[in-house]
């Protein structure tokens, strides 16, 4: 698998190194087998030494590694690893730079001779560089050699400002576009330009046509550079209405493309009809409306403006991104491998928007930003665009209906065809419609206790053929045995699933046991020797402690919020039936 320049990837672990989010480069070298423990990746011979080192470290330090880490399809290699630490306890995270020993080596001899090129090519040119910090407020302005820059002002931006207008090297007539420029500057505008009559580069000794050009870059949300590039004109080439080609293309609000520019875009590389597969996404960012009308427009723009970041460094130049509308973004995706690069790429937009404003150490007021995704793929689900954006579109109406904080990838088999203006049906959820809806099942359920009680087997029944599960269990206190059971069996003792941490409600939801590695080992050993690998738990105090386990047997699922509240529900419904029983009763 090729490495780009000698890096593997990012990811931000939790105390115990599961992973929380990481960048597209990383999902592409390593796969999903490090979607929970990223232990699994290092050497066993150095697994040891990762641990000590990340336990010695204090909230803020970093220190770097050499560790054998082994891809999903490379052998093992070694690997420069930055280790950097946050927080203490079970709060802490960790953050992995990792960088492929000899691949950096090479990259950095690679990069010395650009370098060395691109200074040249700098140098004869007669523009200056500008760039803003706002961390501390001043602003350089300088030039390059071919072996160092020249600064020519390097001040607070107010004092810069403020020298301009008092010394005259901008005219009077000009003061005013200056002043914008300034606070443009100044207020992190995403992209914008200026033209004046000014002496600021020359510091006062000759007036020139100039023209400011700057864009604002994130790293993450509060850390923000305007880089940008000064240009002299000639009098007669000065523009009397400043059109920069971009600017007609570019969505102002995130520096990405705009509607009419990205759909532009996305028809163009279909029309070419690539020999590779092309991912057309559909990217919402959750609750958006909300966020502003609760938090305030500047708040979201940040939103807007971090999202957009990510998009850039996440895609790089595998595709385009822009925005359609509001919180709507639609992505054009080229040189997908298969399905798995796919997810690897979705997975690192939506898990680093969730952690952009915990990693930045916002306020813990902030909400919770996340999005939901839906993608179509070029040829295999269609060739045009207008049924690409289609389903890709029915996939992102699933995705928010299953809870929202997910991608869906279409599948015609499962999802259905669409069509021109078709409205979004509850039946777009389920591969076949079942003979009545989970609510309606769930609120029959529910009138049957005030009239005579049903027999709970034919309601364990009942509930694994309507929400597709392969076997429940409903184990009772004290020997933790199943009472009842239904669908695939198990042959053991569940006295380990009570010590698992349940919400307020009794619900413990677990979409992977690998979730539980390192964190909860016992139970992570008593479903994998069940095979049961995405369980749903609930556990019911009362007179009958029980704990029902509603089981997925060889296969995983993101249970959506609407199914963990129906089998809530329905757990609340067993438990009460359970109760009716005399305690002798054995309904197996």
């Amino acid at each position: 698998m090729a490495i780009s320049e000698g890096t593997v990837g990012s990811v931000t672990t939790d105390a115990h190194f599961h992973m929380q989010y990481a960048d597209a480069a990383f999902f592409h070298y390593f796969g999903d087998d490090v979607i929970y423990s990223i232990l699994r990746t290092v050497h066993e011979a150095d697994s040891e030494r990762l641990l000590q080192t990340a336990g010695s470290l204090r909230d803020g330090q970093s220190e770097q590694l050499a560790l054998r880490m082994r891809g999903c399809s490379t052998p093992w290699r070694w690997m420069l690893v930055r280790l950097s630490a946050r927080g203490e306890g079970e709060l802490r995270r960790y953050q992995l730079s990792i960088t492929d020993a000899f691949e950096t080596e090479r990259a950095l001899m690679r990069t010395a001779t650009d370098n060395t090129r691109y200074r040249f090519f700098l140098s004869l040119m007669r523009e200056l560089a500008f760039c803003y910090s706002f961390r501390t407020n001043r602003i350089t302005i300088l030039s390059f050699d071919c072996c160092r820059d020249h600064v020519i002002t390097d001040m607070p931006l107010e004092e810069w400002k403020t020298q301009a207008i008092e010394q005259g090297w901008v005219e009077a007539h000009e003061r005013s576009k200056f002043e914008k420029l300034c606070a443009d500057i100044a207020g992190g505008t995403g992209r914008f330009q200026c033209e004046l009559e000014t002496s600021v580069c020359s510091m006062g000794q000759r007036m020139e046509y100039c023209a400011f050009r700057g864009v604002t870059c994130s790293d993450s949300p509060g850390r923000k550079t305007v880089l940008g590039s000064i240009s002299f004109l000639h009098a007669k080439y000065k523009s009397k209405e400043p059109a920069w080609l971009l600017e007609t293309t570019r969505d102002s609000a995130t520096d990405l493309l705009n509607k009419a520019a990205i759909t532009a875009c996305a028809k163009s590389v279909l029309a070419a009809q690539p020999a590779e597969t092309v991912g057309i996404v559909l990217l919402m960012i959750d609750d958006f409306r909300e966020i502003n009308d609760r938090y305030g427009h500047l708040f979201g723009d940040e939103v807007l403006f971090t999202l957009s970041h990510i998009l850039r460094t996440e895609i790089g130049s595998r595709g385009t991104a822009g925005r359609i509308g509001g919180g709507m973004f639609l992505l054009v995706l080229e040189g997908i491998a298969d399905e798995t690069d796919l997810r690897g790429i979705l997975r690192a937009i939506r898990t680093k928007l969730e952690w952009a404003w915990e990693e930045s150490g916002s306020e813990p007021g902030n909400p919770h930003i996340t999005c939901s995704m839906g993608a179509a793929c070029y040829p295999h689900d269609a060739r045009s665009y207008d049924e690409l954006f289609m389903q890709a579109d029915k996939a992102l109406y699933i995705a928010r209906e299953k809870g929202r904080n997910r991608y869906v990838i279409y599948d015609i088999n499962k999802h259905g065809p669409v069509s021109p203006n078709q409205e979004h049906q509850a039946e777009d959820l389920y591969t076949a419609l079942p003979m009545r809806s989970k609510a309606g099942f769930v609120s029959e359920t529910a009138q049957s206790l005030l009239r005579e009680p049903p027999e709970i087997a034919s309601v364990l029944a009942g509930i694994g053929e309507q929400f597709g599960i392969d076997g429940i269990q409903i184990f009772t206190a004290p020997e933790w045995q199943p009472r009842y059971r239904w669908g695939h069996p198990v042959a053991q003792s569940a006295a380990v699933l009570d010590t698992l941490q349940y919400q307020e409600d009794g619900i413990c939801v677990i979409d992977n046991i690998n979730a539980l590695e390192g964190i909860a080992d016992e139970a992570y050993q008593w479903f994998s020797a069940e095979n049961m690998l995405g369980p749903l738990l609930c556990r019911r105090e009362g007179p009958v402690p029980a704990v029902i386990v509603f089981g997925l047997f060889g296969r995983f699922r993101k249970w959506s919020n609407h199914d963990v509240g129906y089998l809530t529900i329905l757990s609340g419904i067993l438990s009460a039936l359970l109760e009716r029983e005399s305690p002798g009763t054995d309904g197996r």
